[in-house]
């Protein structure tokens, strides 16, 4: 029997569906225990306090209202040139900082999430995390303040060059070498974060930059920290409060199981998750878990294994695809201990890569009543729910993820590619 849809059961739930729409959910959940049970978890959840149904189709969205317009100077030291990106978040723009002739990257959150006080926290904290760490792996944060409106802005150097997603868009797998490469200079950005007690927690392609020098070297920078999390939350970066701890965050495709349960502790472990998850992707051009649906996705990172590397790339070397396999192991501790033990075995090729297939994560049940965020008790229902029936197959295309943040990037152009100016997502 096929099961219910993530927005079958969210609507449902929200009470959003209309009522032929509605009466065939009743009529299922009759005759499915498992969707049930999941129609149930996701009931037990205050409506008031769920944020907008996720959704892992395509669809049409209202163009987000921007913050200033192009011209405008901003704080009387920075005009506004160009927009380079709309994220979730917040606008980035070309800005030229009019005192120095100097040429920097500005971004400003939207103007609907400035009355919210958590966004504008966020968006602080993505400030305050990435000033702490001053590394050539890194873009650089230059200033931050707060316009009278009340709307924060961030300054960044502005970098030169494309993303690592776009450059898998537009060429395809890596080499071998050239994905080493990549995943190395990340790490090199990670241990200087994890060696500040700071967890990225959204490493995926989009946030890995190729930025170009004068003289047309390239160094791979690591971007937005905006839900860059202490491993500390004692000493939150300096803030009054953290992330929900019952709620979801990351960009599904690259989460870690321990980030799917929400409340469960991240260290930088889960890092080296998403790092695994990106070298898989740059290696094949899929990623090691990508289901049909949202919830389907979540359950195959909780309890399926991942094709291995050497089913996947032909004279793939063996160490390399253990490296691979030792990142995507279910259980935390027995993973690389830390950046700088993955990126020896990445540039070592032997050394210390092997470790036995992890088994399945043994996942906790969360307290049916518990005031979570409507997402996040769907999520762990995938998980502990759905065990006895394993979805189908996953599919090797690219659904869309469902990311709280994911950029809006201005397409592609043709070949010559341009190496448009950006700091990276917004």
């Amino acid at each position: 029997m096929a099961h219910l849809s993530d927005e079958d059961v969210l609507s449902f739930v929200a009470g959003s569906a209309d009522e032929a729409a509605a009466a065939l959910v009743e009529a299922h959940i009759d005759e499915c225990q498992t969707c049930r049970s999941l129609v149930s978890s996701a009931a037990k959840v205050d409506r008031a306090s769920a944020p907008t149904a996720p959704d892992d189709r395509p669809r049409e969205r209202t163009p987000p209202t921007l913050p200033a317009e192009v011209g405008q100077v901003i704080d009387g030291r920075f005009r506004l040139e160009r927009v380079l990106g709309v994220g979730g978040m917040g606008c980035v723009y070309e800005a030229l900082q009019l005192h120095l002739n100097q040429k920097v990257a500005l971004k400003l959150l939207l103007p609907e999430l400035s009355a919210d006080q958590s966004a504008v926290t966020r968006f602080l904290r993505e400030a305050r995390s990435a000033a702490l760490l001053r590394h050539p792996n890194i873009c650089q944060v230059l200033d931050l303040g707060i316009l009278q409106s009340g709307t924060p802005f961030l300054v960044m150097e502005l970098l030169r060059g494309e993303s690592v997603r776009e450059r898998l868009q537009r060429q395809g797998p890596f080499s071998a070498a050239s994905a080493r490469h990549v995943v190395s200079e990340a790490l090199n950005a990670i241990e200087a974060a994890h060696a500040h007690g700071i967890v990225h927690r959204d490493l995926k392609p989009d946030n890995l930059f190729f930025a170009k020098d004068t003289e047309g070297r390239e160094t791979v920078k690591v971007l937005d920290f905006g839900i860059a999390k202490s491993m500390h939350p004692q000493t939150e970066l300096g803030l009054g409060g953290q992330t929900a701890t019952r709620t979801v965050v990351g960009s599904p495709q690259y989460m870690a199981p321990e980030q799917l349960e929400p409340g469960t502790p991240v260290d930088a472990r889960t890092d080296l998750w998403s790092l695994g998850v990106v070298l898989y992707e740059l290696l094949t051009d899929v990623r090691p878990f990508d289901a049909g649906t949202l919830v389907d996705t979540m359950y195959a990172i909780g309890r399926l294994p991942h094709v291995p590397l050497t089913q996947k790339v032909p004279g793939i070397p063996a160490e390399l695809s253990a490296c691979v396999d030792r990142c995507l192991a279910k259980a935390p501790e027995q993973r690389f201990p830390d950046a700088a033990s993955l990126r020896a075995a990445l540039l070592t090729p032997g050394t210390g890569a092997s470790v036995k297939r992890a088994g399945t994560l043994r996942w906790t049940a969360a307290a049916g009543g518990a005031a979570a965020v409507l997402v996040s008790v769907v999520l762990w229902a995938a998980v502990n729910v759905r065990a006895p029936e394993p979805p189908a197959a996953l599919p090797g295309q690219e659904p869309a993820a469902v990311v709280e943040d994911s950029p809006v990037t201005e397409p592609a152009p043709p070949e010559p590619p341009a190496e448009p100016e950006s700091p990276g997502t917004a």
